[in-house]
């Protein structure tokens, strides 16, 4: 059964990666992990990002949406830097 893409899900979901196995191999070796985030966590880290006057689109905003869930259960010392691709000019 494949999953129903929402309007923001659709723009960077890749329902069959060609390298899934690469990918999830480099996470397990890596010591990583994976966290999903839903489309209402998506428009509320674009809301936070646009509250500091930081413009990206929604599919922009999925790496911070990220950050913030991944981080309020596995804190880190120091800081991390994420990726905000898209400017905020491209979306509706």
């Amino acid at each position: 059964m494949e999953a129903k893409l929402t309007k923001l899900d659709k723009y960077v979901a890749i329902t069959n990666p060609p390298r899934i196995d690469q990918i999830v191999n480099a996470v397990i070796e890596s010591g990583g992990s994976f966290v999903t985030v839903d489309n209402s966590e998506i428009q509320e880290a674009k809301a936070a990002l646009g509250r500091r006057g930081i413009d990206v689109e929604p599919t922009g905003a999925v790496a911070y949406a990220g950050s913030i869930k991944y981080f309020s259960v596995t804190p880190i010392e120091g800081g991390a830097a994420i990726a905000l691709t898209g400017a905020g000019l491209k979306s509706d």
